[in-house]
């Protein structure tokens, strides 16, 4: 008979979502594929070396090597915290390599920020100079919290923040009709090998959308759909988190999973007039069909018009009005490409949320 053990995994998270529902996947020896879980957390195996991953709401896939031993239980924890696993990209780094750049995550909970000044490692300084829709609700050296101001908007909430001698006006995914910090956003600048960047990110205490952004900047678009798509009964709750929905809806699309969710889409777009990222994601699926096409079109346009949350969705709008076929000479369609192509070259395409320069004092 074969030796076998068990292996007991644990997976350290502040959300029971996380905690219970996230796909365990182990590996042998040779890195074949021997179990791969969402529920169970108790795996008998034969004896032998195995490596047991997952990938966390910090959108950073963890790893550990265990020895399965005949009848003995090995407990592994995985989890993001510094007394965890270090994360797979931290281990037996290159001392040689080149750093390439890598996005930034945010996983610090709100109620941990303390102000650390405004200066940053090369001296430059930043500030807040206007805001539009959101409230500044604390500042901490190159970082800060906004939460919704009005139970209900007319427009994506925004900010303007000047960076030494350069301005931007960034999207902020905050919600209305949810108490703080569960309404917030945080923006943050980083200093990369690339230069300054600047991104808003999604406050830690959303913990779901918080994740799936997490996994977008971290390259993990495939588990971040899954995510989504296992998560889709808690992004129902669109009315309370809207612009987290807003982003599931968007991973869905990246991997061609949001047509079975069209009634959830309307829903998004109908609703929140405000948000236009749900008008481009539906535009985008009624597109498909011709019958619907002319209704898309009046979507599109209508997005063009307003502030994106997403650069993303920035990014479909523009390519779908590029690539419409006929009505060459309908003039809304001309003005609204034109428009958004205008202000392309502004745009921080390496940011989630709408990150765009400010030229010359006015909003881009």
């Amino acid at each position: 008979m074969a030796k076998t053990g068990k292996l007991s995994v644990n997976i350290r998270s502040d959300s029971g979502f996380f905690g219970s529902d996230v796909p365990v996947e182990i590996r042998d020896s040779q890195m074949h594929l021997v179990k791969k879980s969402q529920n169970e957390r108790l795996f008998p195996l034969p004896v032998g070396l195995y490596e047991v991953s997952a990938v966390l709401e910090d959108g950073r896939r963890y790893k550990q090597l265990v020895q399965i031993k005949d009848q003995e239980t090995v407990p592994v924890e995985l989890g993001f915290s510094e007394q965890d696993q270090a994360p797979e990209s931290s281990s037996q780094a290159d001392p040689f390599a080149i750093p390439s750049y890598e996005r930034p995550r945010y996983t610090q909970k709100i109620e941990s920020i303390t102000d650390t000044g405004t200066e940053s490692k090369t001296g430059s300084t930043a500030r807040v100079i206007e805001v539009n829709g959101a409230l500044l609700k604390r500042e901490a050296g190159l970082l800060w919290v906004f939460e919704c101001k009005e139970d209900q908007l007319n427009f994506v909430p925004n900010a303007i923040i000047q960076i030494g001698a350069q301005k931007i006006q960034i999207s902020l995914p905050i919600s209305p009709n949810s108490d703080f910090p569960y309404n917030s956003c945080v923006v943050k600048v980083e200093e990369t090998r690339n230069g300054t960047h600047a991104d808003a990110w999604i406050s830690k205490e959303r913990t779901v959308a918080n994740a799936l952004q997490n996994m977008l900047a971290s390259g993990y678009v495939l588990r971040a759909a899954d995510v989504a798509n296992d998560a889709v009964d808690l992004l129902r709750y669109k009315y309370s988190d809207p612009t987290g929905a807003a982003l599931g809806a968007l991973i869905l699309y990246k991997v061609g999973r949001l047509e079975r969710w069209r009634s959830w889409v309307e829903n998004l777009a109908n609703d929140f007039d405000w948000l236009p990222d749900g008008k481009v994601m539906l535009a985008t699926l009624l597109y498909n069909d011709a019958s619907s096409r002319d209704r898309a079109l009046e979507l599109a346009i209508r997005a063009s018009s307003q502030r994106m949350l997403f650069a993303e969705s920035y990014s479909l709008l523009l390519d779908l009005l590029r690539r419409w076929p006929g009505d060459l000479d309908r003039e809304e369609r001309r003005r609204a490409t034109s428009k958004l192509a205008l202000l392309a070259p502004y745009i921080d395409w390496e940011s989630i949320c709408l990150n765009q320069a400010v030229v010359d004092g006015d909003n881009v």
